[in-house]
């Protein structure tokens, strides 16, 4: 009979120790875009409510009121994607390998070898997290195959909105591009509120942009007063805020499963949407593939692990299920730099 092996981590401390893990990627993640939010189905829908404000006709008094519309419901029920990865830790991945430890060197242990591997675990599902969040705010979902999981604008029937900033036209009126990119999303709030409108762009973007003649001396004014919250230096580029709206840079590639390595955003594209909302952006984590979760509230990721036969070695299993959705497609716009 094969000795039993007692595993000095539980499913549940595998988890809480992953999520300890500081998140090492991700500009909407500390934009607090599309917070996460557990949820017990495999299925979430996405509700698009027609609470319309009308200004009302002028009748006379004694005559019949106008009649208020009943409000209209439109929804889509989309299935949660669902990311698993495996890896196993074997003898030897701890055989005659050593570590340097304050002038001493020493076996490699497996809780060092496991200590390791959850953290490069982790930074695949934060990289996922925020590739999946990036694609909601395009209003388009992909995964690491290119495969489409949700086109928001083709499951509401949504035309996208494109605004053309004509970058390369030294003519061109830039604020008035900016004030029809934050006025259409105003106007199609529907009901839901924000605080501003950001603009996650390029780097070839951001830098047309700024050099163009009716924003440079903004931009440069910006940059002799370091201390004015309007231009910020940060990990994942510039910032500027121009005409009602912030422009933000996302300066960043991300690794696909097929080793392709494209831009979080295409060169010479942007992508605006409302920030301070209320609820119209979020991100739901459905169960993991795991029995004791069946039914329960998701978590971000969930780490388990299982002996091999006859010792060979430890199997880890890292799971995530999540969905970032934004429930105003129409609200979102599409900046192109020419």
């Amino acid at each position: 009979m094969e000795e039993e092996f007692n595993w000095p981590f539980s499913a549940q401390h595998l988890t809480e120790t992953v999520n300890e893990l500081d998140n090492q990627w991700g500009l909407l993640a500390e934009m607090d875009i599309a917070p996460g939010e557990g949820v017990s189905n495999t299925v979430v829908e996405i509700a698009i409510v027609g609470n319309e404000i009308r200004v009302l006709p002028a009748r006379k008094r004694g005559d019949d009121p106008v009649a208020r519309p009943a409000n209209t419901e439109k929804s889509i029920f989309v299935e949660i994607p669902y990311f698993p990865q495996e890896h196993t830790i074997k003898p030897k991945d701890l055989q005659d390998w050593v570590k340097k430890e304050s002038r001493l060197i020493k076996p490699v242990t497996l809780a060092e070898s496991l200590a390791e591997r959850l953290e490069l675990m982790r930074l695949d599902h934060d990289l996922t997290l925020e590739y999946i969040r990036m694609g909601a705010a395009k209003g388009l979902l992909k995964d690491g195959e290119g495969a489409t999981l949700l086109n928001l604008f083709t499951a509401f029937g949504v035309t996208k909105k494109v605004v053309d900033f004509e970058l390369d036209n030294d003519a061109t009126n830039v604020i008035a591009k900016c004030e029809e990119v934050v006025s259409h999303i105003r106007q199609n709030l529907k009901g839901e509120i924000m605080s501003g409108v950001v603009v996650l762009v390029s780097k070839a973007f951001f830098t047309s942009l700024v050099t163009h003649p009716n924003v440079e001396k903004f931009w440069l004014q910006t940059q002799q007063a370091q201390a004015l919250a309007q231009m910020q230096w940060g990990q994942y580029g510039r910032r500027f805020e121009f005409a009602g709206a912030i422009f933000q840079e996302y300066d960043a590639s991300v690794t696909l499963y097929n080793k392709t390595t494209p831009d979080m955003i295409e060169a010479g594209y942007g992508h605006a949407l409302p920030v301070g909302t209320r609820s119209a952006f979020q991100t739901y984590f459905a169960p993991p593939d795991h029995i004791e979760y069946a039914n329960e509230p998701g978590l971000e990721i969930l780490i388990t692990q299982e002996m091999l036969k006859h010792g060979k070695g430890v199997e880890c299993m890292s799971q995530s299920a999540p969905l970032a959705a934004f429930r105003r497609p129409a609200a979102l716009v599409e900046v192109v730099q020419y």
